[in-house]
Order: structure tokens, then sequence, then C-alpha cells
């Protein structure tokens, strides 16, 4: 189902590498805590120099070209964690080349620079069919930005999800629900607890189809986690 794989792919961009240490985030919450959202193609590399930072040892500037902004004002300038022509495994350090496309969630900082390393939510574009899936999630968390004001979206797995090697595609409980389904989208705030599990969910945007099967099964086979929390009260986004 494209929810897992869409997801897979934003998080490939988050995943640390050996000794780097990054905390994860949801995409959603991404979106909302991120200055500027876009989609950019890097135009050059280069000025490779030390850094005052202990997170990657060295830094390079990428000039980026904005093609799409999502959230936020655009800006020349990146300043990268690394070196511009190697990556070194052991550091947060990032290689990005020019023509590469990528889709930012960024924050500047204090000084309203803007700055990425392995940790950064930046995943690389090479298909515009997962930009627009992208797109249908902006624009759903945006709709409802007012009921969510006050609350965080977490992280889930799905227990039931797999990977179906003679079909080449994964699957899950949802997976047996109505054809129609797949692309929706929903949000809805979960209660959990012990390990996650979910034991309240109150709907804030409806799937709106095969609905109390659907929070049957978000009960049954979805663990929730905020960093190291397995309790209290979350948002979740769901893309089937």
């Amino acid at each position: 189902m494209k929810n897992y794989i869409i997801l897979i792919l934003f998080l490939a961009g988050i995943t640390p590498v050996f000794a780097c240490k990054c905390v994860s985030k949801s995409l959603a919450q991404s979106y909302l805590d991120a200055d500027v959202v876009a989609l950019v193609m890097v135009e050059n590399t280069y000025g490779d120099r030390d850094s005052n930072v202990q997170q990657g040892g060295t830094l390079y500037t990428a000039d980026i070209k904005f093609e799409k902004i999502y959230k936020g004002t655009g800006f020349k300038v990146l300043n990268v964690f690394g070196a511009s022509n190697f990556i070194n495994s052991g550091s947060c350090g990032i290689l990005i080349r020019k023509g590469e496309k990528y889709l930012i969630l960024l924050s500047k900082n204090r000084n309203g620079e803007y700055y990425a390393s392995s940790c950064s939510a930046m995943p690389q574009i090479s298909d515009y069919k997962v930009i627009k899936e992208y797109e249908s999630i902006f624009n759903v968390i945006e709709k409802n930005k007012s009921k969510i004001y006050f609350g965080k979206f977490a992280e889930y797995e799905d227990l039931s999800n797999k990977y179906d090697i003679q079909k080449k595609k994964a699957i899950s409980d949802f997976t047996k629900l109505d054809k129609t389904l797949n692309g929706k989208l929903g949000i809805y705030k979960v209660q959990i607890r012990g390990e996650g599990e979910i034991y309240a969910i109150q709907a804030v945007q409806k799937i709106g189809i095969k609905e109390k099967k659907i929070q049957e099964l978000m009960k049954k086979n979805f663990r929730v986690y905020e960093g190291f929390s397995t309790q209290g009260e979350y948002f979740i986004l769901l893309k089937l």
C-alpha cells in the first residue's frame, strides 16, 4: 500500500547512520515545525570548510533553486554538514549533488540561516508521483490546521504490515478492505498506553469508507510512539 511506501521514503531522509544520532519525527509534525517546506533543485555545491558545530566536522555550501514552495519563504544558500565530494559514514554529514532534487522541511536558526545534515527532513525526489502524494498530505494538514493546533503528531507501526515477495508489494490487514480506499487520507486523535496500544480514537478527518473497520484495525495493529513516549494523546496521519 502506498502509505507505507511514502512513509518509508520520508523516514529514509532522516534516518541516522552509524555514530550519528538523530531524533525521529513524523512527516506531519515535521511539516508543522518547519519554517520552510519546498521542492528544490541543487544548482551548485562548493566552499568546503571546518565547522564550529559538532555535527559532521565540516561544512559546504549548496546553492538551491526553489521549484515549488508549500510553506514559508525561499532562500538561496543552504549550509550542509559534510563534504561536497564524499560522505563520512561516521558523521552526520550528507552528500548532495548538482542537479538533484529534494523535498526540504527545514527550520532556520536564530540568524535566519538554514543547515542540513543526515538528520534533516530532506528526502531526495526522483519521481513526481511521489511529490503529488506529499502534496496531498500537506493539503490535508493545512485543511485541518485549526483542529490540530494544540496537538502533536506521533509515528506509528502497523504490526500487520509485511512485504509480499510474490506480489512485490507491501500488504497488511488494510489491503483486505475496499479497493476504493487506496490513496485516502485521514487524521485521528488517539490515546495510547502500555507499549503504544491505542485504546481510544477520535476522528479529525475520517477516511470516510469502512470507517468502523479502519478504526478497529488501528486499535488492533497500531503501535504509536512519539520519541521515547508510548503513552498519552497524539494525532496520527493515516494514508491508505
